[in-house]
């Protein structure tokens, strides 16, 4: 029996340990995952802008994710 994930949209809950680390582990392995420092970058980013400017959102992502539910694996 083989399990694949290709073609399919999941979502992965509880990822710290068990099935759920397992499942993100394979479902994230060819990804570049973002550290720290990207998000330290995009917050000094945020917090350096002039006075009249407003970060109201703001959404981060490694570049191979194009949303929640849509990874490019370059292939």
């Amino acid at each position: 029996m083989s399990f694949s994930l290709k073609n399919k949209i999941i979502l992965i809950t509880g990822a710290s340990s068990g099935v759920g680390e397992a499942c993100a582990k394979q479902f994230y392995q060819d990804m570049q995952p973002l550290v720290a420092e990207d998000i330290a970058d995009a917050v000094h980013y945020c917090v350096s802008r002039p006075p009249h400017v407003n970060v109201l959102d703001l959404v981060i992502t490694p570049t191979a994710q194009a949303s929640a539910t849509q990874v490019w694996r370059g292939k």
